[in-house]
């Protein structure tokens, strides 16, 4: 815009300005004639300049919206493409968190399968040394019966009462002891083997909760890296949007006066009227002042240090009014023809 737009506007401004609303603006009403013919020819020629500008700069913005709109439909499609990996991420997360949730859920299992095997373990131990204990006590009652003596006749002796019971009753009592030992330390064992399992599991859930963990970072950081790319699409969007605005509002401004000036300029009505028609500030001069304080907005332009203002337009419809009587009583197209065949130089 800067490079296409910007010159033939700021051309057709100042052509405007200085060759035309100065002119008339520093008319001396007293003129004769021939120089009031001079003065119109002037400025039919400046207004056929301006024209000319404002059409190359009407052509300039329409490439520029047409470029406009291709960047627009594609971005669109790009932002389309990117909320969708978006949400792929965003649902990678989700998947992440639950696995982490299903992880810890068994990690929790598996430390409460610890407590338990290790509680089963400390019974384990209890039992074995509740049987040793009890061999302990079988013995010490063993060593009582043999160190009491034979009190009485060898009749007494001989009692079959009395030798059941030292003969046949202590043993048992000793090997019913001894097994007990052994099927304690054998439960021991199978309670060191599930602690041990049990430490397995916990540590192999631990790992797979670390896992998943920097699974879902890695997640987390994909989906804002896909939901950074997409702001910075957006941005692109609004902001060629912005650009297609501007310009679809430049576009039509020109247009208009563009339009209005090939109207004034192949008008057959009387030149007088049409004068005043082609410096109008509603339809010429303050469309064109909107057009400077947009692109001032958007950065595009540097400024003129002037503008032209409705009391300097007011003014000069005044002096027109004052010329009025010598201007020539001829349609606008004509004189504006008789111009050209004369080959009368503009500006």
């Amino acid at each position: 815009m800067i490079e296409t737009v910007v010159p033939p506007y700021c051309m057709a401004y100042t052509t405007l300005n200085e060759h035309m609303m100065a002119k008339l603006l520093e008319v001396d009403p007293g003129i004769d004639q021939a120089t009031t013919r001079t003065l119109i020819n002037s400025l039919l020629c400046a207004a056929k300049n301006v024209r000319s500008e404002l059409h190359k700069a009407t052509e300039a913005c329409e490439q520029i919206r047409k470029t406009i709109d291709e960047q627009i439909t594609q971005l669109v499609l790009s932002v389309s493409h990117q909320e969708e990996r978006v949400r792929q991420s965003q649902e990678g997360v989700h998947q992440a968190n639950n696995n982490i949730h299903h992880t810890q859920q068994q990690v929790n299992v598996a430390e409460a399968a610890l407590h338990a095997s290790q509680h089963s373990l400390n019974m384990a131990h209890h039992a074995v040394h509740e049987a040793h204990e009890a061999v302990r006590q079988a013995r010490i009652c063993g060593m009582g019966r043999r160190k009491k003596r034979f009190l009485g006749s060898l009749l007494r002796e001989l009692n079959p009462v009395r030798i059941f019971r030292n003969v046949i009753t202590k043993p048992l009592c000793s090997i019913f002891n001894s097994g007990g030992i052994d099927r304690a330390k054998e439960r021991r064992q199978l309670a060191e083997q599930n602690l041990h399992d049990a430490n397995q599991r916990l540590h192999t859930h631990r790992q797979n909760l670390a896992t998943q963990r920097a699974q879902y970072d890695t997640a987390q950081a994909q989906h804002n890296a896909a939901n950074t790319q997409l702001q910075t699409m957006t941005s692109a969007l609004n902001d060629q949007r912005a650009k297609q605005s501007l310009v679809t509002s430049l576009t039509k401004q020109f247009k208009d006066v563009e339009v209005h000036l090939n109207n004034v300029l192949g008008s057959s009505a009387v030149l007088q009227d049409e004068m005043i028609r082609l410096i109008d500030f509603e339809l010429v001069i303050e469309p064109l002042n909107s057009i400077y304080h947009q692109m001032l907005k958007s950065d595009v332009m540097e400024p003129f240090g002037f503008e032209i203002s409705a009391e300097t337009s007011r003014q000069i419809n005044i002096n027109l009014k004052k010329l009025g009587e010598k201007l020539p009583k001829m349609p606008l197209d004509v004189t504006l023809t008789e111009n050209i065949g004369k080959g009368s130089d503009c500006i």
